[in-house]
């Protein structure tokens, strides 16, 4: 299977751990904000990881962190009617997190 690894850096935020309620297994979000050259410029990359990952990564997060994250991109296209009427996708896209680590601290 080929994929679109990735690589980002930046800070931890948003960051939530829950049970999914039709598989019940543990589910961990968070954001990463990559810095720009001000607060317009800033990139925000959604974050999953699923299992003892989701529960491995929430332990060591904390909001604010610098973090560094590795894994693969997941998109998700979805169907909608703007405003004109009009059939529109929306491209969601994220990172399924492989491994997160936090170089900053010692």
């Amino acid at each position: 299977m080929s994929y679109a690894k990735v690589i980002a850096e930046g800070f931890a935020h948003k960051i939530k751990l829950e049970i999914t309620e039709k598989k019940k297994i543990e589910l961990l979000t968070f954001t990463v904000i990559v810095p720009g050259k001000d607060e317009e410029q800033a990139t925000f990359i959604e974050v999953r990881a699923w299992g003892q990952k989701a529960i491995m990564f929430h332990s060591i997060l904390s909001k604010g962190e610098y973090v560094k994250v590795e894994g693969r991109l997941k998109t998700k296209v979805t169907e909608y009617t703007n405003a004109q009427g009009e059939i529109k996708n929306f491209h969601d896209w994220g990172v399924i997190a492989k491994s997160v680590e936090l170089p900053h601290r010692v």
